[in-house]
């Protein structure tokens, strides 16, 4: 692929991010993607052959930059428990701008009523892998119970995510902050 042409393709996945972010998939149709990435129709499927395709690369894309951040201050942690709460000091973090909208991937999910839909699996996968890694890291620390650990914090994550958009509240994240400590501090001194 030539420069410009991934330079168009780029900003194609550019503009329907921050769409679908905003407003929704299904609130975002194909002709005011096209309008606002300045292209042709033609353009547009030559990169994304339907509109699933364009959601799916939203979510890699998405999923991708959100992975890169939380590897990245991942790596900065000095202890297990640092490392299982990065996750929830960065969407503190997150939840303060006025341009958050929740998650990208729950928000997704939502419209996507078909749980066989491609859509829906993809974001069931990235939430598993997130619990994995909790779980992973759990068991490095020798956490007892590590796999009942990692799914209380997605159920946390998940759920203070939802609740810090439609409150409107970035409090809200801290409050879960707390909650994954406790939660942490328990699984610790199981037997």
């Amino acid at each position: 692929m030539n420069t410009r042409t991934a330079q168009t393709k780029d900003r194609i996945l550019s503009v329907a991010s921050r769409l679908f972010y905003q407003h929704g998939i299904r609130a975002v149709g194909i002709d005011r993607v096209i309008a606002e990435a300045g292209i042709a129709k033609m353009t547009l499927y030559q990169h994304f052959k339907t509109k699933d395709d364009l959601i799916l690369a939203f979510l890699e894309s998405w999923g991708a930059t959100w992975r890169d951040e939380f590897m990245k201050q991942m790596a900065q942690c000095h202890t297990p428990e640092e490392k299982l709460l990065i996750c929830f000091d960065l969407l503190v973090q997150r939840a303060e701008s006025s341009e958050f909208r929740g998650c990208a991937f729950i928000n997704t999910a939502l419209e996507v009523a078909d749980p066989d839909h491609a859509i829906h699996g993809y974001v069931a996968s990235t939430k598993r892998a997130l619990r994995d890694l909790w779980e992973k890291i759990a068991q490095k620390a020798a956490i007892p119970a590590a796999r009942e650990l990692a799914d209380q914090l997605l159920i946390i994550f998940e759920g203070a995510l939802v609740s810090a958009w439609i409150q409107q509240n970035p409090e809200t994240m801290r409050h879960a902050r707390r909650l994954a400590e406790l939660c942490i501090e328990q699984a610790k001194r199981r037997e």
